[in-house]
């Protein structure tokens, strides 16, 4: 009897883990163009590396949806947290986050940006909701 009970008291809590990480597992994805898409803008973006918390660990080899700054849902990427990165120079035309389509957030607080057509980006996504960009200095350029 003591074995059966030890195994059922040591199986519960197992499977009950297992299952949670199924249950994220599918909940939240970051689908392969979505991860190559946020790779080259971390390729189009100048930052300090040295300071970076996130850019710098963005690896190809691990799915996008655990990368920090990156939140996905069942959908993929609906949020992006660039916040005290560092990032400096322009958004390259090139990682035009538009194509993020599922974009709901994107927090850029912190950052030193001359000039952007992150509005421009934006303005094409029909689910986003909020831009942040505390401390955000847009020197030129035209906005929307």
């Amino acid at each position: 009897m003591r074995v059966s009970l030890f195994s059922s008291l040591f199986l519960m809590p197992l499977c009950s883990l297992f299952l949670s990480f199924c249950i994220y597992a599918v909940s939240c994805q970051c689908l392969g163009n979505q991860q190559s898409l946020l790779l080259q803008l971390k390729n189009t973006l100048v930052f300090n590396t040295a300071l970076s918390t996130k850019l710098v660990h963005w690896d190809q080899n691990v799915n996008c949806s655990l990368w920090e700054g990156v939140t996905c849902d069942q959908r993929g990427v609906i949020g992006l947290d660039l916040s005290n990165e560092s990032i400096s120079g322009q958004l390259d035309n090139s990682s035009d986050l538009s194509n993020l389509r599922y974009l709901q957030k994107l927090n850029l607080a912190y950052n030193n940006f001359n000039s952007s057509q992150i509005t421009y980006q934006l303005a094409k996504l029909k689910e986003f909701e909020l831009l942040e960009f505390v401390k955000y200095r847009l020197c030129e350029g035209h906005y929307p």
